[in-house]
């Protein structure tokens, strides 16, 4: 009876998975839906707060609106059991559900590994962090290692509960003991003692390391690639921006190692990822990896990382999209930030009456809708959602176009 019950845990696992690689998820404030790929709904709006994929298991989690509670589903919407949680989620090859305040580990078929016996569970790889003791009081908190199996190895360590930042095979975390930060293997060993007073994630071999009330750049071993001599240090993926003393440097970072392209005097920098920016008493510059300026902004610009070779830039006049290779701009908009699941970007307009409407802009600035909804969300790289009082849409893009897909009346859920 036990094998033919994990066979047949297998094949809804199989099922699910062929089913729910095509389905599009969209949450918004008014609820959630999923549509296959023809833009026909599979889960009708009106049922859920939110449909969330778990990840390679080929499940749904799905919100309910009634209790905030999620339960599990098959591709379909089916829900699998009486089993709610307060949250759920996929980490590598395995589930982690929490419920009561307390977590558990899964595996992709939904099969428990562990009771809920833990206050937290981090993932490290291919293992996890966990804690059983209380991890927001002031005491410390003995660490766990669990495998994917949820064998538990009890370790040493007793760390004082923060954000724990797995990076590039270290964790950065604080020891109980030290009052100081570390970097943990996977396995919950130091493997770079717990001497900082800051420790950043890695990225690139390097990350930003604090002792003495100096920052500097540490690689994986622990040697001090930048001495620790700055009063502030940013690591981005392209530039290193530092200032000490009032005096900003930044470096461009290679393949070579890091490259100083700007030093000076009374000025700030920040990182726009392609470019940096340096903000004066008179303009605000933008300069490219080689350190050779692009454009100039009035000084009361204020600059924010975009896509591409664009940069989403604020002013007197609002925010507008510059693409610095063109030289051209977009419209100005009251509100403009880049999807998280695709190339886009949400724009907004502000009423008389403070009220906001969004809209929609491709990754080079043009319109794809036009800001006059009540929200507007990108589920992915070729689809827009929105709605309006009364209506939800849902849209294909493709060259530069949206074209309506679906839509449907809010408030009267669609029969299966």
């Amino acid at each position: 009876m036990k094998q033919l019950h994990l066979l047949s845990l297998v094949v809804v696992m199989l099922l699910a998975a062929l089913n729910a690689g095509s389905g599009i998820c969209v949450n918004l404030p008014s609820g959630a839906l999923m549509l296959n790929a023809d833009y026909e709904a599979v889960i009708p709006p009106g049922r859920y707060s939110r449909i969330s994929p778990l990840g390679g298991s080929g499940f749904l989690a799905l919100q309910y609106e009634s209790d905030g509670k999620y339960r599990v589903a098959n591709a379909r919407g089916r829900v699998l059991g009486d089993a709610s949680y307060d949250e759920i989620y996929v980490s590598g090859e395995n589930i982690v559900a929490c419920r009561g305040g307390k977590y558990a580990l899964f595996s992709l078929t939904l099969m428990p590994l562990t009771g809920y016996d833990y206050s937290a569970i981090f993932p490290s790889g291919e293992h996890f962090f966990a804690f059983r003791s209380n991890i927001w009081d002031d005491g410390g908190d003995i660490l766990y290692i669990l495998d994917g199996m949820g064998e538990e190895t009890p370790t040493n360590r007793t760390l004082y509960y923060t954000d724990l930042l797995y990076s590039e095979g270290l964790v950065a975390a604080m020891s109980f003991q030290t009052g100081r930060y570390g970097y943990l293997d996977e396995e919950g060993v130091w493997a770079l003692e717990p001497v900082y007073q800051y420790a950043g994630a890695f990225n690139g071999g390097l990350a930003a390391a604090g002792v003495d009330g100096k920052m500097g750049l540490i690689d994986a071993r622990g040697s001090w690639i930048v001495s620790p001599v700055f009063d502030t240090l940013l690591l981005g993926r392209r530039y290193v921006i530092a200032s000490e003393g009032g005096t900003l440097f930044v470096y461009a970072r290679s393949a070579d190692g890091l490259m100083p392209v700007y030093q000076k005097s009374g000025v700030h920098g920040a990182d726009m990822d392609r470019y940096f920016a340096v903000y004066t008493d008179s303009y605000v510059y933008l300069y490219n990896a080689a350190g050779n300026l692009s454009t100039a902004f009035s000084k009361d610009t204020l600059l924010y990382p975009a896509l591409g070779s664009s940069v989403i830039a604020c002013d007197s006049n609002g925010m507008f999209l510059y693409d610095v290779l063109s030289h051209t701009m977009s419209d100005f908009y009251d509100h403009i930030q880049p999807f998280t699941a695709a190339d886009m970007y949400r724009c907004a307009v502000r009423e008389r009456g403070g009220r906001y409407l969004f809209g929609a802009l491709s990754s080079d600035g043009k319109e794809l809708i036009e800001p006059k909804y009540k929200s507007v969300t990108a589920p992915n790289e070729n689809t827009l959602a929105a709605e309006t009082e009364d209506e939800l849409l849902v849209f294909y893009v493709s060259g530069g176009k949206a074209d309506l897909k679906y839509s449907s009346p809010l408030g009267a859920e669609e029969s299966d």
